[in-house]
């Protein structure tokens, strides 16, 4: 089944869905205005937060979809100057890891579409065991410049704890220049994914951050044909 961490308004959990209408789509998302906005009858919306430990947080309505973190932060920052007799309108939002969902779920994973903005690196933390366990392909969202440090971190998480094989996707995926998707494979895949007809070069992962241009230049070439990984998808 697919894991949707952060799935906003619900377009990418549409498209899973669409792929295999016997597939469970789990559609995970803290802002409640969020839920059951696709409505594939394989979807499945949960109103959670992601993190690396059980928890909660309270989630202000003022939030909107775009930026959330950075919106959370400065909400954070400001609460204390607020007039404490002045209730803020939100919810408390229960964070749990990605190994509880799956057992909450009762399912096993084959493919997750992580994006948290900027809490991927815990959303991986969270779910070592079951990634450990049944080797799904995923996806991680970072950005290479600002965040570099960051986005060394969440690299090392997938290549050297989960010993996952990691390529950048070096289009631009959101509102920022240097914001980029990689898509994380397995160790029992990732060299025959690599060495596909639609790979052209073998990417260098971890020490090509931030080199020339701030890009990794050698995944520039790097394409994946969408049936390697809808065919591994289907075979878990």
């Amino acid at each position: 089944d697919v894991l949707d961490v952060g799935a906003a308004t619900g377009e990418w959990a549409c498209m899973y869905a669409c792929f295999d209408s016997q597939r469970k789509i789990f559609a995970v998302d803290p802002d409640i205005r969020n839920m059951n906005r696709c409505k594939a009858p394989n979807v499945k919306y949960e109103n959670y937060g992601i993190g690396n430990t059980t928890s909660s947080f309270f989630y202000p309505d003022s939030v909107q979809n775009n930026g959330l973190s950075l919106e959370l932060d400065t909400f954070k920052k400001n609460r204390d100057d607020t007039n404490s007799n002045n209730k803020i309108p939100g919810k408390t939002v229960t964070i749990e890891t990605i190994d509880k969902l799956f057992k909450i779920f009762q399912t096993r994973p084959s493919f997750l579409h992580i994006d948290v903005e900027g809490y991927d690196l815990y959303a991986l933390q969270g779910g070592n065991s079951v990634i450990n366990k049944y080797h799904p392909i995923f996806t991680i969202e970072c950005h290479v410049i600002e965040n570099k440090d960051y986005t060394i971190s969440l690299i090392k998480e997938a290549t050297e704890v989960l010993n996952y094989s990691c390529y950048m996707v070096n289009e631009v995926c959101g509102s920022r220049h240097d914001c980029r998707n990689y898509i994380c494979f397995p160790p029992t895949t990732s060299s025959s994914s690599s060495s596909s007809s639609a790979s052209n070069s073998e990417p260098d992962k971890l020490n090509d951050i931030g080199s020339g241009s701030g890009y990794p230049s050698s995944h520039s070439h790097t394409q994946y044909l969408e049936e390697d990984v809808k065919n591994y998808i289907s075979s878990k």
